[in-house]
């Protein structure tokens, strides 16, 4: 199930729909959680149908990283909760945890949804070090 979370991320870098839809169901939805400047929660709650319709089209190019992976099954169902560091055109966003409901099904895992906080202060340091630059990835 930690592969097709992994699949996720690199078809959101990617900016794979056709790829996405084989790891995200999209009948499911993702939920945010996150706080502004007056310490007010707001939560937000978007399709992963509006996702995957919309990504192929997306400008900003993404990198989501996650470490220490907690994994829990049971038979056909299991959730991921990790820790996350995101991305947007090489640069750093937010840190946060990210909770991930899957299903077994003929074709594998699948995402269903999830819920995720988004968190732009007292991000701890990543265990996997900085982004590499573009030029890195090249040799």
């Amino acid at each position: 199930m930690l592969a097709s979370v992994q699949r996720f991320f690199e078809t959101m870098t990617a900016k794979d729909s056709a790829g996405a839809r084989a790891v995200l169901d999209p009948a499911g939805d993702f939920v945010s959680v996150r706080w502004n400047d007056d310490g007010q929660q707001i939560v937000r709650r978007s399709s992963n149908q509006v996702y995957l319709d919309g990504l192929d089209g997306q400008s900003a190019n993404y990198v989501e990283r996650v470490w220490d992976s907690e994994i829990r099954v049971h038979g056909p169902i299991a959730i991921v909760w990790t820790p996350y560091d995101f991305h947007i055109d090489g640069r750093f966003s937010h840190c946060g945890i990210d909770m991930f409901q899957l299903l077994l099904t003929e074709a594998g895992w699948v995402i269903t949804g999830g819920t995720y906080t988004v968190e732009r202060t007292g991000c701890p340091e990543s265990p996997l070090g900085a982004l590499p630059s573009p030029n890195e990835k090249d040799r």
